[in-house]
């Protein structure tokens, strides 16, 4: 496996507790309480908010610089995958417990993905900082 997917696959496992069948070696989740479910969701719209402020405060140039146009797409791919996970918990949230056909993973994969994407915009203020030292 390669490094660079390693790190979002043992993000997710160590994240959100996923336990390993070693018989089977799939993933399996354990269930969600509501109140787990709500603190989540409270997460993801603090999220969310921060991808629509990161997405409306890029000015749209025409730049040929590849990091440039990378983090703008990494800002716009974690704002869709957190709105859909702050929307599938949302619904999760008022369903019964048991027996319920949002199973946790539709909720934990794009709201991982929202996290990672989080992470990679932090990580931009560190480029953005050598950027504007060499000018």
């Amino acid at each position: 496996m390669r490094p660079f997917l390693s790190f979002p696959l043992a993000f997710i496992i160590l994240f959100l507790g996923l336990p390993v069948r070693a018989e089977a070696s799939l993933f399996t989740l354990r269930k969600m309480p509501s109140s787990e479910m709500v603190t989540l969701i409270s997460f993801f719209a603090v999220l969310l908010i921060f991808f629509s402020i990161d997405i409306k405060s890029r000015i749209r140039i025409d730049d040929e610089r590849w990091h440039v146009q990378l983090f703008e797409w990494v800002s716009r791919i974690g704002g869709v995958s957190t709105a859909i996970a702050l929307t599938l918990g949302w619904v999760d949230l008022f369903l019964p417990d048991e027996g319920s056909i949002i199973h946790v993973a539709f909720v934990a994969v794009p709201g991982s993905i929202g996290v990672f994407a989080a992470i990679v915009l932090g990580l931009e203020m560190l480029w953005q900082r050598d950027d504007d030292s060499a000018d």
